[in-house]
């Protein structure tokens, strides 16, 4: 027995390769908490990182929200100040004068309604392109653009409103025929609609 426990205990010069192994265990053992700590942190800082770019992307929706909307509410304005001249000229009647000749036109109120036409061409690009906010926008715009388009055709031609305003004039001839507004000269030989 003697013997059996002499050849288990390392002899002196073999001592030290238990120790190297206990210590190279010990290392391993530090090494991969270290690791999983590690790796715990990146993994938090990934969900922070994750739910940070949730919010930026929140934030970047929310703001080109408010930036169609300000940008509607500047058309808005624009169209609105545009159409209160158009009113108070001479152009409505005209829309609805059988025999009207272009020449009938003065020069403010041919300005007057280029201005319009101008405002609502733009407001157009922006349906067209999709960058409004809701389709709330477009029904409440949409009878107003066709308006305009209508009144720009007549007093002009289609083929004008065609070159001069091309996206008012695809927003035109694209529209749901639900959303135009009634014809203000319902026996206007010019709409063929």
């Amino acid at each position: 027995m003697a013997r059996a426990a002499r050849e288990r205990s390392p002899t002196r010069g073999e001592w030290w390769r238990d120790v190297a192994t206990l210590i190279g265990v010990l290392g391993l053992l530090i090494t991969l908490i270290f690791n999983t700590v590690g790796v715990w942190g990146q993994l938090r800082q990934a969900e922070r990182d994750a739910e940070q770019a949730r919010i930026d992307a929140e934030r970047a929706q929310e703001s080109r929200l408010y930036t169609q909307i300000g940008v509607l509410t500047q058309l808005a304005t624009e169209a609105r100040s545009s159409q209160r001249v158009i009113d108070r000229s001479r152009l409505p009647e005209l829309r609805c004068t059988p025999g009207y000749n272009g020449s009938d036109m003065k020069r403010r109120e041919e300005a007057a309604l280029r201005e319009g036409l101008g405002v609502y061409d733009f407001m157009a690009w922006l349906f067209n392109s999709g960058y409004t906010p809701s389709k709330d926008a477009l029904q409440v715009w949409a009878p107003r653009m066709i308006d305009a388009a209508r009144l720009g055709e007549i007093l002009t031609s289609s083929r004008e409103l065609r070159t001069d305003f091309p996206q008012l004039a695809r927003f035109y001839a694209g529209a749901d025929r639900d959303l135009f507004p009634p014809d203000p000269c319902p026996d206007n030989p010019f709409d063929d609609r």
